[in-house]
């Protein structure tokens, strides 16, 4: 918790000087920013899902689907009051949850997503939220970790070994940018619909390899 804490104060505090800017999300560019959001789009949302992006900040996310025509129903949480204001505002057809993801109630999205929510090295944090977050979604969860030794990032072999402890369904995209790595999940039960399942394939599917 202490770890959320001093994250939000970070954030409050990169609002204050940037204002609604990407510098206030800590993200380089919009460049980077969309490069990431084009790898979390490869688990391939389908047109009506209902999507909960944790720590939306200003909605961006919502943004994107909205211009690569998704046509998806969006959830955020965001922890940062300012940034989920401005998440209301921008995107009033969105539902914005301000506070911690784990603390929200299940809305059993098709498909959760998280962008640059584990980049402080909060590995206690990153457990509990693959774990909520492969039993409330529906289809997916796509997320992604920056592996600048200059952060204190979690080691992919260590969230890979983790998440596979959780389903054998995962896929890994590197490339996109130097330092980041996307990780796509999949429930080992995916609900097509409400009222039928189906079972993937157990071979866990990988974009690239990742070495230790």
């Amino acid at each position: 918790m202490f770890k959320i804490i001093k994250q939000k104060k970070i954030y409050q505090k990169l609002y204050r000087r940037y204002g609604h800017s990407i510098d206030a999300l800590h993200w380089r560019s919009k460049k980077t920013q969309h490069a990431r959001f084009k790898a979390l789009c490869e688990i391939q949302p389908k047109r009506g899902s209902l999507i909960l992006d944790i720590g939306c900040g200003f909605g961006d996310f919502f943004g994107y689907l909205q211009r690569h025509l998704y046509f998806t129903k969006d959830v955020g949480c965001e922890i940062t009051p300012e940034f989920a204001a401005i998440a209301k505002q921008d995107y009033p057809k969105a539902t914005i949850y301000q506070g911690d993801y784990l603390d929200i109630p299940n809305i059993e999205p098709d498909y959760i997503f998280a962008s640059g929510i584990f980049a402080f090295g909060n590995r206690r944090f990153f457990r509990k939220v693959a774990r909520k977050a492969l039993l409330e979604c529906q289809k997916g969860f796509a997320f992604n970790i920056c592996t600048d030794e200059s952060f204190d990032h979690i080691d992919p072999v260590e969230v890979l070994e983790f998440l596979s402890q959780l389903t054998p369904n995962i896929e890994v995209i590197e490339g996109y940018l130097d330092n980041d790595i996307t990780f796509l999940a999949h429930p080992q039960i995916v609900l097509p619909s409400r009222s039928q399942s189906r079972f993937f394939s157990s071979h866990a599917r990988r974009r690239a390899l990742l070495t230790s």
